[in-house]
């Protein structure tokens, strides 16, 4: 990654102002009216009670590592149902949805301690909310603060006991226009990125009868205990993640490329790499030439100012998630639960 990067640098340094950057920040979007409203508010069980073998989940060193963190998303649907259809649809996904946690229970537990989640089928927070605006409010261009609207409260700031916060909290919006937003407010020491996404394209899969519900809990392999891998540590103190959102120096902004412009990007990137010797396993992606775009530009920021200063030259690095599922050995289920990501680093002089 790091030899695909440096090379991302020299080919867009003289681009960077060049590019077609929209940044949007806080101050610079116009809040757009929206009435979120409430519906009802409910617990959604387990459509099937989990084991009693089943019922403590360890957590590993990556798990505690991220024990202090709620993370929000929204997804947004496209639909031209009507409002009664729309009703029909939340029903639905309320009986999907349970039959997703028979299969990631975790996220229907409760913690214990630092170490294990009791697997109690308490189960995960389900709201329903109207909106009466239209959904390109919410998303030309997005502002973040309203965006909140359509995502859960995080059960980390209800000031409730370890013991009776869900793990799992979504909220269905449905729109006037017909459309639908469903904000996810996920704990993050039972789900890293790829177990999150992976649960909602089984709770979109059961929804559609795509998947056969009926699959016996025993039979899959997306809750592993992976403490024999990342073996759990007995912090001396309850470990600390500083929260970005604690910052009072956090600015939220958004960059929107040109999705041509990125490809040419892409694809002269790639010739500068390989050349005529094509190989499949150094060829860039969209994220990888986003990413070097805009370390780039920081790079270019941060010399011209150091420059100014210390008239020095600095190496700058950048820190990647990155899933390990399929790099272990042997690989792992690619849909299995829990935070199986470690760090990779990658430097820029």
């Amino acid at each position: 990654m790091a030899v695909i990067l440096k090379n991302i640098f020299r080919i867009t340094a003289s681009k960077l102002v060049n590019n077609n950057i929209q940044i949007f920040t806080k101050g610079s979007i116009k809040t757009a009216t929206s009435d979120v409203q409430i519906i009802s508010t409910e617990a959604i069980n387990p459509s099937s009670p989990t084991p009693k073998h089943l019922r403590t989940y360890k957590l590993s060193l990556p798990d505690q590592l991220c024990s202090k963190l709620y993370v929000p998303l929204v997804f947004f649907y496209s639909t031209n149902c009507k409002q009664q259809d729309l009703r029909k649809k939340s029903d639905l996904l309320k009986q999907s949805l349970a039959k997703s946690l028979t299969h990631y229970y975790p996220f229907a537990g409760r913690l214990i301690d630092s170490f294990s989640v009791d697997r109690n089928d308490h189960g995960a927070a389900f709201i329903e909310a109207n909106v009466g605006c239209d959904i390109s409010k919410f998303l030309q261009p997005p502002d973040m603060e309203l965006l909140q609207q359509l995502i859960p409260p995080s059960p980390q700031l209800l000031k409730l006991d370890i013991s009776e916060r869900e793990l799992l909290a979504v909220q269905v919006n449905l729109f006037s226009s017909g459309e639908m937003a469903i904000g996810v407010c996920f704990y993050h020491g039972v789900a890293d990125g790829s177990a999150i996404f992976n649960f909602m394209k089984m709770w979109g899969e059961i929804t559609r009868g795509v998947i056969n519900d009926n699959e016996n809990i025993c039979n899959n392999n997306f809750v592993l205990d992976c403490t024999s891998l990342f073996p759990p540590v007995n912090f001396p103190q309850p470990y600390q993640f500083t929260s970005p959102q604690s910052s009072c120096n956090i600015v939220f902004k958004r960059f929107l490329f040109d999705g041509k412009k990125i490809a040419a990007l892409k694809e002269k990137m790639n010739k500068e790499i390989m050349g005529n010797n094509f190989d499949d396993r150094l060829q860039a992606t969209r994220f990888g030439v986003a990413s070097a775009l805009i370390w780039g530009a920081f790079i270019a920021i941060a010399r011209e100012k150091k420059r100014k200063i210390h008239n020095k030259l600095y190496s700058h690095a950048m820190y990647y998630t990155m899933n390990v599922r399929n790099k272990m050995n042997p690989p792992m289920i690619p849909r299995c639960m829990g935070n199986i990501f470690w760090f990779a680093r990658a430097e820029g002089h």
